[in-house]
């Protein structure tokens, strides 16, 4: 095994060490951007450092990872898991929640995001498995990407189509903005509204910033705030992007 491999293999085994939140996609935000990874290469956005509290639910640790990997030119595979660790409440569950899903990103159309002209579109699908540790059911995602770039900032924008876990439609809506793509930290933030199909509606806003410490490693820090059916939600989170190739 040569070492690039191996410290990837030790990397994983600590993602997977502190996980017994949608990077979704792509660091720090919950929705995704209009590219993948090339061909044999591996894209880890490891997310160590999330502290949510939510307004009469208390104080909850949700570190979470992705693991994307280029399988063939315009194609990848998304392999993530995102969890909850409630904390400092004696009144919470003291059991953790796992929320696996397996998912395959493709490129409709090369544009900006792919060194061409024009929008970058892509669409995901996939799997979202059953949670731990208390199964209860399979359920699918589904979403569509454009991303734009101008010298002064990019725009993601995303439209999703879920079929839950508790077997319940889901959609949403929304967009991510980063600063100009040339500065080493640019500031980003991101919005959205969900509308599940028993009538409730979360709305979310975050912002932060990404630093690229050198060629296929960066970190990233952000605060969201959101709302979700009635309930005030803060959260605070730091990760970190790695890329190599195989």
């Amino acid at each position: 095994m040569t070492r690039a491999p191996r410290r990837a293999a030790v990397v994983a085994l600590a993602a997977l060490a502190i996980a017994p939140a949608r990077a979704w996609a792509y660091r720090p935000f919950d929705q995704t951007d209009a590219d993948v990874a090339p061909p044999r290469e591996v894209e880890l956005e490891l997310g160590p450092f999330a502290v949510v509290h939510t307004s009469g639910a208390g104080t909850t640790l949700a570190p979470g990872f992705v693991f994307n990997y280029g399988v063939v030119r315009r194609l990848e595979l998304v392999v993530e898991d995102h969890n909850q660790f409630p904390v400092g409440s004696s009144s919470a569950p003291r059991t953790s929640e796992s929320e696996p899903s397996v998912l395959v990103k493709g490129i409709l159309r090369e544009g900006v995001m792919q060194e061409q002209t024009g929008p970058s579109v892509a669409l995901e699908v996939g799997a979202l498995l059953p949670t731990l540790p208390h199964p209860d059911g399979f359920g699918a995602a589904s979403t569509l990407i454009v991303s734009l770039r101008w010298p002064a900032a990019t725009v993601h924008a995303n439209a999703e189509l879920d079929y839950s876990r508790e077997h319940q439609l889901e959609a949403l809506g929304g967009a991510i903005v980063e600063g100009p793509h040339t500065w080493r930290i640019r500031p980003v933030a991101e919005a959205y509204i969900q509308r599940e199909s028993e009538g409730t509606t979360r709305l979310s806003a975050l912002g932060g910033a990404i630093w690229e410490l050198r060629e296929r490693l960066s970190v990233d820090a952000a605060a969201r705030a959101a709302r979700d059916a009635g309930a005030a939600l803060f959260e605070l989170r730091l990760g970190l992007t790695w890329a190599f190739a195989l």
